[in-house]
């Protein structure tokens, strides 16, 4: 997955970016663990000299995306039938809200074991494929031209 990124700063620690706030939709909205108007650190593997301002496009692997997704959706959905399934086999003669209960309580593990699982598991940056030009920008602008409402065409 391809994207345009603004370099926010530059550190002696990497590079610093942010998503291109757009006002037409979800078109420039983040997917893994970056949102519009928050700062996350980009990988340049290729040394490409840049500066503060920069536009650069950046790539996420496809199979971190699914993956994410999966955790987020599909993982709860499977955690509430096997919890529900589970309670209704252990605990025979209990009620239905129990049940639903314990299918719950499963989604808010399987949340939990998902969020520890992202937290310390090693961070794999969007990495930086090339330096954007601003005729770029304005040709990708989902108004057709530079619309000069979104921060990458201003």
């Amino acid at each position: 997955m391809k994207k345009i990124a603004i370099i926010d700063s530059v550190e002696s620690d990497g590079l610093f970016a942010t998503y291109i706030k757009s006002e037409h939709g979800g078109h420039h909205k983040a997917f893994i663990k970056i949102q519009e108007d928050l700062t996350f650190k980009v990988d340049n593997p290729s040394n490409i000299f840049l500066l503060k301002g920069d536009s650069v496009e950046i790539f996420i692997e496809p199979k971190n995306a699914i993956a994410l997704t999966f955790s987020m959706f599909i993982q709860p959905l499977i955690a509430f039938i096997l919890f529900y399934s589970a309670s209704s086999l252990v605990f025979t003669g209990d009620s239905e809200f129990f049940r639903i209960f314990t299918g719950i309580a499963g989604i808010f593990l399987s949340f939990a074991a998902t969020y520890g699982y992202l937290k310390y598991r090693p961070q794999k940056l969007p990495v930086i494929t090339k330096k954007v030009s601003q005729a770029e920008i304005a040709a990708a602008c989902p108004a057709g031209t530079s619309c000069k409402s979104c921060s990458g065409c201003s």
